[in-house]
């Protein structure tokens, strides 16, 4: 256990280090980790079409700020960040609820991938953000909602899971793992882990 909290301390300090916080008191609690090329498959996230990937933590945890990978957007484009909670604990069925637990429409703070051409890096700080549970499947959500940016991506690497949403609600399976971190103040060990789909 103590070399796991070691670990984890490690990885949630290389991340800051790596990508800077928006908030200067943000820790690094949740990251799904960009494995190999971020010049991958992506999940499209425009207008017509929702992505959300799903992750449980270890310990209780205030989302600050989110990061994520994506492409197709300009620095003026305004995106839609959502927390859901899902309709069933049982991470065979889950899916996100309709009402999102906390969201945000904004501009994001964006910069190119310097490994990666046509990548992007977003942040958005959540203020005051959304308290989250231990042990529970959430959602996370990034939406481009700039009128006729339909194919904004959000970037992914094979493997994993996500839901995709259409305009008529119906939520799709895909084979992606999605890129994003988690920013904020957690009680306990540092951790957590996506739930299935979002491996």
């Amino acid at each position: 256990m103590i070399i796991r909290s070691i670990f984890l301390v490690y990885v949630a300090l290389t991340a800051a280090a790596a990508f800077g916080l928006s908030n200067a008191n943000a820790t690094v609690f949740f990251q799904v980790n960009p494995i190999g090329s971020l010049s991958t498959p992506s999940a499209l996230s425009g207008s017509g079409r929702t992505a959300f990937d799903n992750f449980t933590l270890s310990s209780d945890a205030t989302v600050t700020s989110v990061r994520w990978f994506g492409s197709g957007s300009l620095t003026t484009d305004a995106f839609q960040v959502g927390i859901y909670e899902s309709i069933t604990q049982d991470a065979g069925t889950a899916h996100p609820v309709v009402a999102p637990l906390f969201q945000m429409v904004s501009t994001v703070d964006n910069t190119p991938n310097a490994e990666n051409f046509g990548t992007i890096d977003y942040s958005l700080d959540l203020g005051a953000g959304a308290f989250l549970q231990a042990d529970t499947i959430y959602w996370l959500s990034v939406r481009n909602v700039t009128a006729g940016r339909f194919f904004w991506a959000w970037r992914g690497y094979t493997g994993g899971g996500y839901v995709s949403r259409d305009n008529s609600g119906t939520d799709n399976f895909g084979q992606l793992t999605l890129f994003f971190t988690l920013e904020g103040n957690v009680a306990g060990d540092l951790g957590g882990e996506c739930g299935w789909p979002g491996q």
